[in-house]
């Protein structure tokens, strides 16, 4: 079994006596991390991420009582050398977001938007007109073609640490 634990402010206290509240549940093979992937609902509701250096702690910690605990888990990611979101770290040094190529999504709203991450915004598209004709809308194909060439919203810049190169 693979429990997956979206981490943040709220819940790292939690989390961090995870391994002494599940060590004697039979079958857990992987305990994979991931950072609370900031998103305007998140700000408003005043959950906010666990900075690099709590969560590189966090996980430090939990490896040292597996091991203490002689359970046969792995921890995905490791504390040694994370930094961010593998996603969002692969983003950053690519410098690329392949988000609105390869993950389509259409938030409460009803709104084909650019970037699952910005679930509330007002920018988006209107995909009751049909899947295809919301996915090539002329809106959207600006926005993807803008990131092919690295020019990106300031939004980018905060959520996924994409530099600009349009600015330098």
């Amino acid at each position: 079994m693979q429990i997956n634990s979206v981490v943040s402010t709220e819940n790292a206290p939690w989390l961090s006596d995870f391994v002494s509240k599940f060590k004697n549940v039979k079958n857990i093979n992987v305990w994979h991390t991931i950072p609370l992937f900031e998103t305007s609902q998140m700000r408003d509701s005043g959950i906010k991420p666990l900075d690099d250096d709590s969560y590189k702690t966090l996980l430090l910690k939990t490896e040292n009582e597996i091991k203490e605990e002689g359970l046969d888990w792995n921890l995905s990611p490791s504390g040694h050398g994370v930094r961010l979101d593998p996603i969002i770290e692969m983003k950053r040094r690519l410098n690329i977001c392949f988000s609105c190529f390869d993950d389509p999504y259409i938030g409460v709203n009803g709104q084909f938007n650019f970037c699952p991450r910005q679930e509330y915004t007002a920018s988006g598209v209107d995909v009751s007109v049909g899947f295809e004709e919301a996915w090539n809308h002329q809106n959207l194909r600006k926005f993807r073609k803008n990131m092919l060439k690295g020019t990106y919203p300031e939004y980018c810049g905060k959520l996924c640490f994409l530099e600009d190169r349009s600015k330098n």
